[in-house]
C-alpha cells in the first residue's frame, strides 16, 4: 500500500515538518497512539475536527530512525490499517 504524498526525509526536513504541527487550539483535537509498523516505530493519529472529545483514524505516520534520531517520516492515509495493526477505533481527545 503506497503512503499518502508526505515523506519528510532528513533532519532538517524533520524539524521544519514538527516546527509546523498546529499549535492552537487544532492541536488538542488530535489524538496520537504510539505503536509499531513494519518493525519500526510509528503514531497513529486520530482526529477530532469537531471537538466532540472522540478521535476517529485519520492516518499513521512511520518514523524512522538513524543513529538515534528520526531520519524520516511517512504518512499513511488508509485508516484500513488501524484494525490490521490491532489500533482502537477510537481515542479520547481534548475538547
Amino acid at each position: 500500500m503506497p503512503p499518502a504524498p508526505l515523506r519528510v526525509v532528513g533532519r532538517e526536513a524533520v524539524a521544519e515538518f514538527l516546527a509546523a504541527v498546529p499549535k492552537d487550539e487544532r492541536v488538542k483535537r488530535l489524538g496520537l497512539l504510539p505503536t509499531r509498523a513494519n518493525t519500526q516505530p510509528a503514531l497513529a493519529i486520530y482526529s477530532d475536527p469537531r471537538a466532540t472529545g472522540i478521535g476517529r483514524p485519520h492516518a499513521l505516520l512511520i518514523i524512522s530512525i538513524e543513529d538515534v534520531a528520526i531520519s524520516s517520516m511517512c504518512r499513511f492515509g488508509d485508516v484500513r490499517l488501524f484494525p490490521r495493526l490491532g489500533l482502537p477505533p477510537t481515542v479520547a481527545t481534548a475538547t
